[in-house]
């Protein structure tokens, strides 16, 4: 699980109950990423090629993990592009796995775009929601029902606390579990 960036995931629970809270607050996967990690981080039940994976000794139960309902993929994104670059291809396919293994095949997920302050307001909302579209596309590609996938850009609204807002690495996606 070294490959994993947590925050506070304690206060990720805080997000699904109403309150606002910042995207920081939430895990931040990087390359690297198999869908097993992914499956630790947001699945009630881990696939059973996961237990291994993951230590088989350790207990599986939802109750004495710490679950999360959403993740920052860090599919870095080249200024002013909504083109996925090989490294983003590489972390959405361990995401594509994760989708498509059977296991949340009833759970719904949105995609969320997200940019830096560079650029207008409405320009930067616009291409938060390309972003966002063109990783929905990706993973339908990958066998990834579209029906199970939505999309929404938020353009520079919620940068990741520990970056300058005007910072490359706030062009990114989020990946939440609905």
């Amino acid at each position: 699980m070294n490959r994993l960036l947590t925050g506070s995931i304690m206060a990720v629970a805080l997000l699904f109950s109403g309150a606002t809270v910042q995207a920081e607050e939430a895990p931040i996967l990087r390359d690297g990423v198999s869908a097993c990690d992914l499956h630790e981080l947001m699945s009630e039940k881990l696939p059973e090629q996961c237990q291994s994976k993951l230590g088989g000794t350790r207990s599986m139960s939802k109750a004495t993990r710490s679950l999360t309902r959403s993740v920052n993929l860090m599919v870095l994104f080249e200024h002013d592009s909504a083109e996925l670059g090989e490294g983003a291809r590489e972390l959405l396919d361990a995401v594509g796995a994760f989708l498509a293994d059977g296991v949340n095949t009833d759970q719904k997920f949105q995609i969320v775009g997200h940019t830096n302050s560079l650029g207008t307001d409405s320009y930067n909302q616009g291409l938060s929601q390309r972003r966002a579209t063109a990783v929905v596309s990706y993973l339908t590609g990958k066998s990834v029902s579209v029906e199970r996938l939505e999309s929404e850009g938020k353009g520079e609204t919620s940068p990741l606390g520990a970056y300058a807002t005007d910072d490359p690495r706030q062009r990114r996606v989020e990946l939440k579990k609905l």
